[in-house]
């Protein structure tokens, strides 16, 4: 069934008004915009959101897909490829003494992980930035009162434009095809690769709250989400570049503009799994938000966090700096849904409820 739009959420607009004052960092806390729900009272169920001063949070997109028992409520800042969208399920009917249970979600193949609420179920989707634009299966299987039932809708989806830079950057010892590490350096790799790959696959419980937020207290984005740029490949001989077929890189994640020692936010409530050191990304933190929900920050100066340590939306976790594969001093931030990449601060304007 066709998705429409849902007068059940009020949302952040252009029209945000600002709470007096700042919290304990040089974040600005944005109105608590009332979320209206049947099984809470109304004045209870807010979204909290911290951001620079200037910055607004895009309006956020609803779209409704209404079962024969269920109805799925889908929430995007856009509903186009890289970015992050937010699901609800819920009986159509809240009074109705039956329980409702989840089997599965699945979204375009790919099975969704799901966190069941005391009004329902939430989670959390990646649109894949690989995916090419266009119509998207939805399946959800459930039961209700203990009848299951399949439920089958089409989701459309908008090409994204992706910025290219033409000129082939040359990143010196990194672009010389004959650069080798050392063994140490090489064990080095190999160990941040594991823990890694560790990390990424685990499946957390779900740690997110109505509270989220922007990553700086200042906003200007450098290089932006799965921009493409050409790296230059050449051999040095007798003081010339021999070049080589650019090699092209696809950025899978946002450059925001910082000094060395400026702060660095949490995005969202969750586990710190990862604060060390790391060969390419340098001082580097990844917050485990659970479901597989994961953001992480590069090219930090120094950790205000350690592995184990439990955070929320706006805590300061680092501080701006230019470590591991870096050229100027930035914070790069990356989300990943599932394995799959979206724009960080597309999760900005997702009503997130508890």
């Amino acid at each position: 069934m066709a998705g429409k739009n849902s007068t059940r959420y009020a949302f952040l607009t252009s029209a945000l008004i600002v709470i007096a004052g700042f919290t304990t960092h040089p974040l600005m806390l944005l109105s608590r915009t009332k979320i209206p729900d049947e099984s809470v009272p109304p004045s209870q169920h807010f979204a909290d959101v911290k951001v620079p001063r200037g910055y607004r949070v895009p309006p956020v997109h609803n779209r409704r897909f209404t079962g024969r028992d269920i109805t799925i409520d889908l929430f995007a800042a856009v509903f186009a490829q890289g970015m992050a969208v937010y699901a609800e399920i819920y009986k159509n009917r809240p009074d109705q003494d039956k329980d409702l249970t989840v089997r599965c979600l699945v979204f375009d193949k790919r099975d969704v992980l799901l966190s069941k609420r005391p009004w329902g179920y939430r989670a959390l989707i990646g649109l894949n930035p690989e995916t090419g634009a266009g119509m998207r299966q939805m399946t959800a299987v459930y039961s209700v009162g203990g009848v299951a039932r399949a439920e089958h809708f089409t989701v459309a989806i908008a090409e994204t434009e992706y910025q290219f830079y033409p000129g082939a950057l040359d990143l010196g010892t990194y672009s010389d095809v004959d650069y080798r590490p050392t063994e140490e350096e090489m064990k080095f790799i190999n160990r941040c690769t594991a823990k890694k790959s560790r990390v990424f696959s685990e499946i957390g419980p779900d740690l997110l709250s109505n509270a989220l937020s922007h990553p700086r207290n200042n906003h200007y984005v450098t290089s932006p989400f799965w921009a493409k740029r050409l790296v230059m490949r050449y051999r040095n001989r007798n003081g010339k570049k021999i070049r080589f077929k650019d090699q092209l890189n696809i950025h899978r994640g946002i450059d925001l503009r910082g000094k060395t020692g400026e702060p660095v936010y949490s995005m969202a409530d969750g586990k710190i799994a990862i604060a060390e050191p790391m060969y390419y990304e340098g001082m580097f933190i990844v917050i485990d938000h659970g479901n597989r929900i994961f953001s992480y920050y590069m090219h930090l100066d120094s950790l205000n966090v350690s592995e184990g340590d439990r955070v929320r939306a706006g805590d300061l976790i680092g501080r701006v700096g230019s470590t591991g594969l870096s050229t100027a001093a930035h914070l790069h931030v990356s989300l990943m849904i599932q394995e799959v990449y979206v724009d960080p601060l597309s999760m900005l304007a997702l009503p997130v409820r508890n």
